[in-house]
């Protein structure tokens, strides 16, 4: 099996059903209520056999194997286990019509429970679609319009050559990603409000010596709503040396979010 688990490197190769096993087990470790895991690949690939190392590690009972002839199963937490239910669905079965889901008289609420989704094409399909209308994504400035191997490939899609235009001017900074300006103003010190709360920049930034860099400079929020293209460019020509990953929680950063979660933009 090939995953695409590490964004930021490459596929992680799983030669042996042993190795699925163990990476479902730690996947299973780390999951919560409400999380999603989507499997995709064809018969064969190891979906059920990594559907069944994430059930070791949530510790759920009963015997994961392919739904086949349901749509889904409940697993419910095993003593000793982390509390947290399984729900382990066939989208094979699916199909293109999504409204089964709703159908399923589950006695789990899914967003008390771990979903793990064995996707098939035709429910890919149908999911980019309702998507796309959900949110009026425009499709055609893409470099790909249709046969997303997963979500995650749609949700990261290339633009067509040509969809945006640059102005000439050498002194003109462009906006890293195709979003909505929510807000721009001085760092003040080492401190940056963003929507009326102040941040420390060494937060947003992730490192003390570096916020110094910033003092006295500019910044500005770029919103991504979901129908936005999510890819980030260089606002100016030049060479990567360095990439941080910051820990912590991921929230929406949408108006509710700003509003309800402390320290949103640093959590």
């Amino acid at each position: 099996m090939t995953t695409g688990a590490d964004p930021a490197g490459d596929p992680i190769e799983l030669p042996r059903v042993e190795d699925t096993l163990a990476f479902g087990r730690r996947l299973g470790e780390l999951l919560r209520p409400g999380d999603l895991v989507l499997l995709a690949g064809p018969l064969g690939a190891g979906k059920t056999v990594l559907a069944k190392g994430i059930a070791a590690g949530l510790g759920v009972t009963g015997q994961v194997s392919s739904p086949t002839f349901v749509i889904a199963r409940e697993h419910r937490p095993a003593p000793g286990g982390r509390g947290v239910p399984l729900v382990h669905v066939d989208a094979y079965r699916l199909g293109d019509d999504l409204d089964q889901l709703d159908d399923l008289d589950l006695d789990t609420e899914l967003v008390d429970a771990a979903v793990v989704i064995e996707w098939g094409d035709r429910v890919g399909k149908a999911v980019v679609g309702a998507y796309s209308r959900a949110y009026d994504v425009e499709l055609d400035e893409c470099k790909k319009t249709s046969g997303f191997r997963s979500f995650d490939e749609f949700f990261t899609r290339e633009l067509r050559e040509g969809a945006r235009t640059f102005p000439d001017d050498p002194r003109t900074i462009i906006s890293p990603s195709a979003g909505r300006l929510d807000s721009i103003g001085p760092i003040d010190g080492r401190t940056y409000t963003v929507k009326g709360r102040p941040y420390s920049v060494a937060e947003l930034v992730g490192d003390e010596l570096d916020a110094k860099r910033y003092e006295g400079g500019y910044g500005c929020v770029v919103y991504l709503s979901p129908r936005d293209y999510h890819r980030v460019h260089a606002p100016v020509a030049g060479k990567v040396t360095l990439v941080r990953s910051m820990e912590g929680d991921y929230y929406p950063v949408n108006a509710m979010g700003v509003r309800y979660v402390h320290n949103l933009f640093v959590r």
